[in-house]
């Protein structure tokens, strides 16, 4: 039986809790942690906040981009700087893209989860 997938609520009213840097770090440190957070309404933000809806069962890159819209632009991209700066993670698992090829399923990860608020389990 097929999930369904609900839009999630507030998708872009997130407050961010912490920094990914700590005060002590050098301000350039400081810099580059602030330029990895997906920022307000940005693709990664749509993207992660669909990755993180989807829990455990995870998404590929294809059907989040769906759920979020952005199958007009290169979504691909943005699904890899959430990997690259640990936001979501690879499950193990594949699940057939739009074209017909296996394409990885990727889970939203605690640091995702925080970049959010934290609302999304």
């Amino acid at each position: 039986m097929p999930h369904e997938y609900k839009q999630p609520l507030n998708l872009f009213d997130q407050p961010l809790s912490a920094e990914l840097a700590r005060n002590t770090d050098p301000r350039t440190s400081r810099d580059a942690a602030r330029d990895a957070l997906p920022e307000m309404g940005s693709h990664r933000r749509r993207l992660l906040i669909w990755f993180a809806a989807a829990g455990d069962a995870g998404l590929t890159a294809d059907e989040a981009a769906e759920r979020a819209d952005l199958l007009h632009v290169g979504y691909w991209k943005r699904v890899s700087d959430l990997k690259n700066n640990g936001f979501i993670r690879p499950t193990g698992k594949k699940r057939k893209g739009r074209k017909g090829s296996a394409q990885q399923v990727y889970a939203v990860t605690h640091r995702g989860r925080w970049a959010l608020g934290g609302d999304y389990k």
